[in-house]
């Protein structure tokens, strides 16, 4: 994406694999104390200061970031496969007779589903981790997801986590490609990190109560519960505006978190990318 006109979309797939490793790795650390306090509003259907003193005050500072181990697998896998998958879309779809930004959301969402296939496991278990008030072992909890649930307690919700996941991904890289060709002219720096904010923004608001379905599928007693029944039960208990509970600190998470990744994806792209060049030319 660093690059426009013919080698657009045209860097050997690894570089977009790296760039999107490292952005969503860095882009983790920064935001997980978001993440852990909106995955606990969500399944408590509390609000954000009960969540956070209570929080603090039984369990320390370090707690939000628990589950942050299987969190960063989850984000290296996910970021490098979403971003490699898209670009790669893009090259194979360049040449038919289509509207840019529907290509662009239908490369984004196919590119969300692969990536979302290949590191659910570890959302599953980031969520488990986030949700527990003591600290979780890894391997333990590996075990007791395998015992009491078998291989497809690792993937809960997955079915509706892709039709939630596939149309935010979708938007998002619509809205970013769109946003970034306009505010090019003002450098890699500004136009990735503003673009990837108004972008993120708008998908997360549009399909958050998918998002909140899902995390109570992860976290249910029940044994392979349905997105249906979490969703009566969310009503049930918390009314229409408990599927949006999370939803400002969530914003709040997207926001930054976009535009870090955007912006180190970007450059470290253009780095590549410049290394590349100057790499062939020496070998010439």
């Amino acid at each position: 994406m660093a690059v426009s006109g013919a080698t657009e979309f045209h860097q050997p797939a690894w570089h977009y694999t790296f760039a999107g490793g490292l952005a969503s790795v860095i882009c983790r650390f920064a935001i997980a104390p978001f993440d852990v306090l909106k995955i606990r509003m969500q399944v408590s259907q509390s609000s954000f200061l009960q969540v956070l003193n209570t929080t603090l005050q039984h369990e320390g500072y370090r707690a939000l970031w628990r589950g942050n181990i299987s969190a960063e697998f989850l984000y290296l896998i996910y970021g490098s496969t979403e971003f490699v998958v898209f670009s790669k879309s893009r090259v194979l779809t360049e040449n038919m007779q289509m509207n840019k930004h529907v290509l662009n959301f239908l490369c984004g969402a196919f590119a969300g589903s692969c990536a979302t296939i290949a590191s659910y496991p570890f959302d599953t278990l980031r969520s488990q981790f986030a949700a527990s008030k003591e600290t979780p072992r890894f391997m333990s909890t590996v075990k007791n997801i395998l015992q009491t649930r078998g291989i497809r307690g690792f993937f809960p919700g997955l079915t509706a986590t892709l039709y939630q996941i596939g149309p935010h991904v979708g938007l998002f890289f619509m809205a970013y490609r769109a946003i970034y060709s306009s505010l090019s002219p003002m450098g890699i720096a500004a136009s990735s990190s503003i673009s990837g904010v108004l972008a993120g923004v708008t998908a997360k608001a549009l399909l958050f109560p998918a998002d909140t379905i899902v995390k109570n599928m992860q976290v249910s007693k029940l044994q392979n519960p349905s997105f249906l029944q979490c969703f009566k039960t969310v009503l049930h208990t918390s009314g229409a505006r408990g599927l949006y509970r999370g939803l400002p600190i969530s914003i709040a998470k997207v926001a930054p978190g976009r535009a870090i990744t955007m912006l180190i994806y970007e450059e470290t792209l253009r780095t590549l990318n410049k290394i590349s060049i100057e790499t062939e030319i020496d070998d010439r």
